[in-house]
């Protein structure tokens, strides 16, 4: 069994914080006509200083939530 690290534990709850404000935002762009493929998640959270592990672990949240992505 693996022990998690007191980081990894913080930083998935970082990420279910991070996909609970960006839910709304990403629904307002689908409606608005952009397509909210995990490609374009990938560049809006490397823009924004988020790393990959950060990324999938809001994407699995986003998920979670019952967002679909394109």
């Amino acid at each position: 069994m693996k022990i998690k690290k007191y980081n990894e534990m913080s930083d998935f709850d970082l990420a279910n914080d991070i996909a609970k404000d960006l839910l709304p935002k990403i629904k307002e762009k689908r409606k608005n006509g952009v397509e909210i493929t995990t490609e374009y998640f990938d560049e809006f959270m490397d823009e924004n200083g988020g790393d990959l592990s950060m990324t999938d672990a809001v994407i699995n949240s986003l998920v979670d939530m019952g967002f679909d992505f394109d």
